[in-house]
């Protein structure tokens, strides 16, 4: 029916809607794109001190090149790809990744790979933990030192430090001694440790384990 309809002349002319499409309009019409249409939203970010942007959407973070730290770009994304202009440049690029608190990284976008660190760094770090205690100073040194990239090591480390605000410093460097052990430091671990009051009440995890330390081997604070 659809086809008859098309072929029907127009009342006040000889001419039908297919011979005015195929004479009018088909000579303008373009190719269909190659790639599905893709909805596109918009932020304004600031690169933090660490080289991310953080992406609250996911709750990613995605890397900047180290130059851009401190600035506010442009953040064009969709439900695959992530890319960050600058006055109207792309200056990254990164498929778009649903893991939360992870971080998709570009080696050369960090500062540590070119050798040139900015304010934050594995000294600036340590220096503040050492005024809490050896043992801050020796957890966040591995915090940082573990990571693949150490800039994704900064945000924890500047966790740890704030931690200050809610605890005195002697509980933070006993939850530090703790968690020195484990095969992972990461801050939730300190974080938890307090909140629960683990330190205060350490005891019994000074004994010496029955079973040899193994990286599958997690404190019992991981369990409750």
């Amino acid at each position: 029916m659809l086809d008859k309809y098309n072929d029907y002349k127009f009342s006040n002319s000889t001419v039908s809607r297919r011979s005015e499409f195929l004479e009018l309009e088909k000579p303008f019409l373009q190719p269909l794109p190659s790639q599905d249409f893709e909805i596109k939203y918009y932020k304004r970010l600031k690169v933090q001190k660490m080289g991310y942007i953080y992406m609250s959407t996911d709750r990613h973070y995605y890397s900047v090149p180290y130059q851009y730290i401190g600035q506010r770009v442009d953040v064009e994304y969709t439900r695959k790809t992530v890319e960050i202009y600058l006055e109207g440049k792309r200056i990254a690029f990164h498929r778009i990744s649903l893991k939360q608190g992870r971080y998709s990284t570009i080696k050369e976008h960090l500062s540590s790979a070119n050798k040139a660190y900015r304010h934050w760094g594995l000294v600036y770090f340590v220096k503040k933990a050492s005024r809490i205690g050896p043992n801050t100073q020796k957890y966040i040194d591995k915090m940082i030192t573990e990571k693949e990239y150490p800039e994704t090591g900064y945000k924890q480390a500047q966790g740890l430090l704030i931690l200050t605000k809610q605890f005195p410093s002697n509980r933070i460097e006993e939850a530090c001694r703790l968690a020195l052990p484990y095969h992972r430091h990461v801050y939730h671990t300190i974080a938890q440790i307090l909140e629960k009051g683990i330190d205060l009440d350490s005891g019994e995890l000074h004994h010496n384990p029955s079973i040899p330390d193994h990286r599958n081997i997690r404190g019992k604070n991981n369990y409750q």
